[in-house]
Order: C-alpha cells, then structure tokens, then sequence
C-alpha cells in the first residue's frame, strides 16, 4: 500500500511539531483517507489519537475531549456524528471503529486535524515566534550596548 508523503518543502500542517510517533500515525491516517480506505480510516485515526495520549498523558486525554467539546459547538455536529467521533477517537472499549462514509471520514479528519493543531502545533509556532521576539530582543540590546 501506498502511504501519503508530505511534501518537505511545504509543511501546511505543521508536521515539524508532532513527535515522530504522533507524525507517523497521522500520515499513514492521511494514506488511508486519500486512498478512500474507509475500513482502515477510523482505525488509524484511533491510533493517531492514542499515540497522542500516550505521548501527552491522562490529563491531555480529558484537555483533548474538552476541545472536543468545543469542536462540536463550533462546526454544530449532530448527536449521531458527536458520538461516532468521539468513539473513534476517545472509546477504548470499543474493539472495532465502525466503516465510514466520505462525509463522516470528512468530519473525522478535520476533528483530528484541529485536536493535533490545539495539542501541539499551535504551541509550537506560539514558542518559536517567542523565541526569535526574544532573540531579535538581544540581538538588538547588544548592537544598542555595543555601539554606545
């Protein structure tokens, strides 16, 4: 089977911040999706989450499903797609996520997509620009110093 590549050139999603664990599971969730593999979609979108709650822990898992929350509010998801995501990304004891259609898979994605973006890339590009406002800081500071 194929698997997605992300082109290294262009990061539109910002890959560069998820672990490598979190990363590799997402890309292969994004294979699944682009090859229309409805089965195996919603299993990988469950790895994804797990890898994601391994990495991050218990008190990540309950932030994460509180966005969840948020999401449902925002995109108004009916009960019937609420409790099929949530299931598929937050139900252990479920053995098997169910098949989906390209609507539901839709949904799916885009939910996983924003929980990745809240968990870690949001604060990953909010570090970084920190990081060069401080540096530009002291790089200033010490052409003010130094010439002065």
């Amino acid at each position: 089977m194929e698997t997605f590549t992300q082109d290294r050139t262009e990061d539109p999603f910002g890959f560069e911040y998820l672990p490598q664990s979190v990363a590799a599971a997402f890309r292969d969730t994004l294979g699944c999706f682009h090859h229309s593999l409805w089965v195996a979609f919603p299993a990988m979108c469950r790895l994804t989450a797990e890898a994601v709650f391994e990495d991050l822990g218990d008190k990540a898992r309950l932030k994460l499903y509180d966005e969840l929350e948020e999401i449902r509010e925002l995109a108004s998801l009916d009960d019937p797609m609420f409790h099929l995501v949530r299931g598929v990304l937050f139900d252990r004891d479920t053995a098997m996520p169910p098949t989906l259609d390209r609507i539901q898979a839709t949904v799916l994605l885009e939910t996983l997509k924003d929980l990745l973006y809240q968990a870690y890339v949001r604060g990953g590009k909010l570090r970084r620009a920190l990081s060069m406002k401080r540096l530009f800081s002291a790089t200033e500071a010490g052409s003010a110093t130094s010439s002065g």
